[in-house]
Formats: structure tokens, sequence, C-alpha cells
């Protein structure tokens, strides 16, 4: 469904196949679409414990820079994360080797998914981290557009099109992409 309201603009150029899927992928997935949705129901216990300012307009009005400052901040966190499994041989190698083997991305989730266990697990240990670390001006609306976001933001860096209407606001998946097949710019997730 998601996918349906993405509206394609510009193909990703590419040299690179399609990369078949292997039982290991499809394992790895598995787990972390599990992982996933525990990750989704913390946030929404998370949730549970936050509340807002009692002025409907100041509340959207905190949930909206709430979002931004969540999504500001995960990026910033994440990135030199994303920067050291790239800088260290081991960790490249046997954890973050495994979703740089798709050099075009194009699946959507299952390509955002597919990634070591223990890479989205620190990834979202992160997440929570920052969502801990801004609860006391969080609204629960803003946790939700955040983990919205950061979902969609996953899934079209790992569509194959370079840039992407949503929601009126245009967005470029041209870094990511980049990432994917140069390795050695741009970690941040936006």
């Amino acid at each position: 469904m998601l996918q349906s309201c993405l509206v394609h603009i510009t193909p990703a150029p590419s040299k690179h196949p399609i990369t078949p899927l292997t039982l290991e992928d499809w394992v790895f997935i598995l787990i972390n679409t599990c992982t996933e949705t525990l990750f989704i129901q913390h946030a929404l216990e998370f949730c549970s414990a936050l509340t807002g300012p009692s002025s409907e307009l100041a509340y959207w009005g905190a949930s909206i820079l709430g979002s931004l400052l969540l999504v500001y901040l995960d990026d910033m966190v994440y990135t030199p994360y994303h920067y050291i499994l790239h800088k260290s041989s081991v960790l490249f190698m046997e954890i973050h080797r495994h979703h740089h083997k798709i050099k075009n991305p194009t699946r959507g989730y299952l390509d955002a998914v597919n990634e070591h266990p223990f890479e989205m697990a620190g990834a979202l240990a992160l997440t929570c981290g920052v969502m801990q670390g801004c609860r006391g001006i969080l609204t629960p609306a803003a946790v939700v557009i955040f983990v919205t976001l950061k979902a969609i933001c996953a899934i079209v860096n790992h569509m194959g099109r370079s840039e992407v209407l949503f929601g009126g606001v245009l967005y470029s998946y041209t870094r990511h992409a980049d990432h994917h097949r140069l390795l050695y710019k741009h970690f941040g997730q936006m």
C-alpha cells in the first residue's frame, strides 16, 4: 500500500543487475522484520507515557518540531555508527557487507531490511537512545511522525528511483544510491 502512494519520477541509472535474494537474505529479512515489530511496539509504549501541550495548535507545532528534531538527531548518531561499520574491516566484512552485496537496491522494504541482524539491532538501539534523550519535549504524535518518516525514507532509499514525490514533497534517493555503489560517501540515512 505504501509503495502505491509513491509516484515514480525518474529511474535511477545503474550498471548493476538486480541481485537475487538468497536463503540467508530471507532469514535476515524475517529476523529484522520481527526486530522492527518489537521496535514499533516499544515506540508505541514509549508514546503512552508522553503528553504534550493542552492547546491543539501548540500540540501539533510541538509534534512537527519534535519529529524533525528526532529525524535530525537520529541521523546525527546513525552517521558515525554507519561510518564505523565501513571503516572497521572486521565490522564491514562480518556485519555490514551483507547489506552492500546489493549494488542496485530496487525492492524497497526487502532491500532496506536485508542487513545483518546485529546491524539492525545497533541502529534501532541508537534510535531508542535518541527518543529517550528527547523524552521531555516529545509528544506521542512526534514519535509516530518520526517513525513513519524513518520507514518511508528507508523504503524510498531502496526503491531504485532517483526521485519520488510523496505527499507533495520531492525526495531524492541519489545520495543513498551513490553510497550503495561507491561505499565511501554519504553515511547518513536521509
